[in-house]
């Protein structure tokens, strides 16, 4: 701990500090000039600043945190489309997240999910791309969200239905751009906050711990690796997923 320190630790700094604790350039230092940037240091040399790699949404003028409205639905989405993989038959599909309001899951929402799905794969005459629209069960005319679906030209083995979604409203981007903006965006706003104490390290990391946590696959990594060429007042940019291992750095 840094002799200045009066905070403790956020949960992703917690995670940030059992992966520097790894890394064998001995014990993280937490806030070694207290409540100022760097939020670790390591061997004296290196100052690391932590920061969740997140979105924020905006929805009817409202803010709302990833964490609390993003996760659950991408996990509840994921697990339910992961049921498929026992029908996979060579065809593989894409799903992008086309349009999502403010919701909890439910029971509800996940068994009319399912069942959208399943009259999916076993219609015949489905013209591709197509989307399907979640209702609230309570007013069938209101949509909580949409999905939209597409046939991968090259099969995934194994996998029915691999998602590809946004949060954006009434847009579908790939996963990969979905990093790529992100990415740049943490890495310009922890440039401006660490550029009035950059004189104090010869080196400096920016560590994220990935909340978004969609699973992505060596050729997205790849691309994302690609895209991001500027790391601001960064020497190297490095993602690390809450188990507190590497992904990938930059």
């Amino acid at each position: 701990m840094g002799r200045y320190n009066k905070y403790p630790m956020k949960p992703e700094e917690e995670i940030a500090n059992k992966y520097l604790e790894q890394q064998g350039l001995g014990s993280p230092v937490f806030e070694p000039d207290g409540n100022i940037p760097p939020d670790f240091t390591l061997s004296r040399q290196i100052a690391i600043e932590v920061r969740r790699l997140n979105r924020t949404l905006s929805a009817n003028s409202i803010t709302l945190n990833e964490e609390s409205i993003y996760i659950p639905f991408r996990q509840m989405l994921k697990d339910v489309l992961s049921v498929f993989d026992s029908q996979y038959n060579g065809k593989s599909y894409w799903v992008g997240i086309e349009y999502i309001s403010p919701f909890s899951p439910s029971i509800s929402t996940r068994k009319q999910l399912r069942h959208k799905l399943k009259i999916f794969l076993d219609s015949q005459d489905i013209k591709l791309p197509c989307t399907l629209t979640i209702n609230d069960n309570d007013d069938v005319s209101l949509t909580i969200f949409s999905l939209i679906i597409f046939e991968s030209k090259k099969p995934i083995t194994g996998c029915t239905f691999k998602l590809i979604g946004s949060m954006n409203y009434d847009i579908v981007v790939p996963i990969t751009q979905l990093y790529i903006d992100n990415l740049q965006q943490c890495i310009t706003e922890k440039s401006d906050k660490i550029k009035p104490h950059k004189h104090k390290y010869p080196e400096w990391q920016l560590l994220l711990v990935d909340s978004m946590s969609w699973s992505l696959g060596i050729e997205e990594v790849e691309k994302i690796k690609a895209s991001i060429t500027d790391l601001g007042l960064f020497d190297s940019l490095i993602v690390i997923s809450y188990e507190a291992k590497l992904l990938f750095r930059i």
